[in-house]
């Protein structure tokens, strides 16, 4: 795979179609265009196309008090695209006077605004799909101030809230489809190259454009690799690789794309694209937890995550770089590997102390511990630092089972001067593949546990 290739990969931009006003009297369009050359597409009007059962929202479009119903939508909807199209009128007319489409560019803000009351109405979001608003949606994240566009990437983060979603299962789908084939990814990129994250506003757009992707990516997996493929692989990658505040949610986008079945190509690519120069500098080397960003271990969990998915997912030539990685400097990342495995050791003996303790309290005051209560002792065990000893386990069986065997050996070298146990690393894996897959795939569970355990047996 070409690497130059990857590097300079440019998404399309989706087309647009678009009803232009013709401002001559011989028919031709004026077309204005922006600073970098680019023409300005003017927003359709597609309320305005509607059929005669709109006749009455088109003639009275002040939404009316009280709870939002279908007509009040409608309306909502119809001042959004007037104020859309008016604001794009005004700047096609007055590009180098900012007076006079200023008035337009703020009854526009206005309506994105109000209009996140429609995320208390999940079961109306088919309406947004009907009348192409989302369609609006997309080409405003292009708009000439980011103001607007960040704006309505505020008001896009509340509409796929996952908790909303759920709420009205057809109607959301109906919404992302939407969106999806309006190549969201690719716009929400393009969008956050242009943000300056020093500037309050445009850093908190950041996050909630990284909380979209994050919340489509969870109610429809399998766009992750879609969305690699439209630039947001390496956006994330450049953002890791600078010296800016390195947010969770970061984190937990480019985990998420690694993650499961769907997850393969985007591991493939993500080596393809020089990420293991990336990553492994994080995985030495936890950054600095601040008031701005995640906790260490919460990053510690991301960074083994991803290494896990690459493992999991790697082959061919981009495994075997993976797996070198290991060896490199007298095996450091080996002893950083093991240096992490008895941190969180440590972390869960200590919940499990803290368990033992309230399972003697309650058998004393004649109570049970039924299944119930011993599932949510597991989630506070994984929550105290399990999990991420499962995957830093994990990697552990995975380079020793595939690596050099050098890997194996200082393995076991670095247990026997700390005083670790073959047997307690194989009982963590064991209760791993316990627990592990998706419910909903049961063949593909199995298989991943199979697997897991033939790692077990070959440690």
């Amino acid at each position: 795979m070409d690497v130059g290739e990857l590097l300079s990969y440019k998404p399309d931009k989706p087309e647009v179609i678009v009803k232009r006003r013709q401002e001559e009297e011989d028919g031709e369009p004026a077309i204005k265009k922006r600073k970098g050359g680019n023409p300005v597409a003017p927003l359709s009007l597609p309320l305005q196309e509607e059929n005669e059962q709109d006749t009455a929202v088109q003639n009275t479009d002040e939404v009316e008090a009280g709870p939002m119903d279908e007509t009040n939508v409608k309306k909502m909807l119809l001042q959004f695209e007037k104020k859309a199209y008016r604001n794009q009128e005004m700047r096609i007319k007055f590009p180098d006077l900012p007076e006079k489409f200023m008035e337009s560019e703020l009854e526009l803000n206005d309506i994105i605004q109000q209009m996140h009351v429609i995320a208390t109405v999940p079961e109306l979001y088919h309406i947004l799909v009907e009348l192409n608003t989302v369609r609006s949606f997309l080409q405003l994240l292009s708009h000439d101030n980011t103001d607007i566009a960040i704006a309505v990437v505020d008001l896009m983060q509340e509409l796929t809230d996952v908790d909303t979603l759920n709420e009205s299962e057809e109607n959301a789908t109906a919404l992302i489809d939407a969106m999806l084939e309006g190549q969201v990814t690719a716009m929400l990129v393009q969008n956050l190259e242009r943000l300056d994250e020093s500037v309050k506003e445009e850093s908190d757009g950041v996050h909630n454009t990284l909380a979209i992707i994050e919340n489509i990516a969870e109610f429809r997996p399998e766009i992750c690799g879609e969305a690699a493929q439209q630039g947001l692989l390496q956006w994330l990658l450049k953002r890791i690789k600078g010296e800016k505040i390195i947010t969770e949610l970061c984190y937990k986008v480019l985990n998420h794309a690694m993650t499961g079945v769907d997850g393969v190509d985007n591991s493939q690519k993500f080596v393809d694209i020089l990420g293991l120069r990336t990553i492994f500098p994080l995985f030495m080397k936890t950054p600095k937890s601040s008031k701005a960003g995640p906790a260490s271990d919460e990053l510690e969990e991301h960074i083994c995550s991803i290494i896990g998915s690459l493992l999991r997912h790697c082959h061919g030539t981009q495994r075997q770089r993976l797996l070198s990685k290991f060896t490199e400097n007298d095996h450091e990342k080996v002893e950083r590997l093991m240096e992490l495995h008895f941190k969180y050791l440590d972390k869960v003996r200590h919940c499990d102390d803290q368990i033992e303790r309230e399972k003697m309290r309650l058998k004393q005051q004649g109570e049970d511990v039924d299944d119930d209560m011993e599932d949510e002792f597991y989630l506070k065990r994984l929550d105290s630092g399990l999990f991420t000893l499962q995957l830093i386990d994990y990697i552990m069986l995975e380079v020793c089972a595939s690596g050099a065997s050098s890997i194996k050996s200082r393995v076991m070298q670095i247990l026997n001067m700390r005083g670790g146990s073959i047997k307690v690393i194989r009982g963590i894996m064991r209760e791993y593949a316990g627990n592990i897959g998706d419910a909903k795939d049961s063949a593909a569970r199995e298989a991943e546990q199979s697997r897991i355990i033939q790692l077990v047996d070959k440690f």
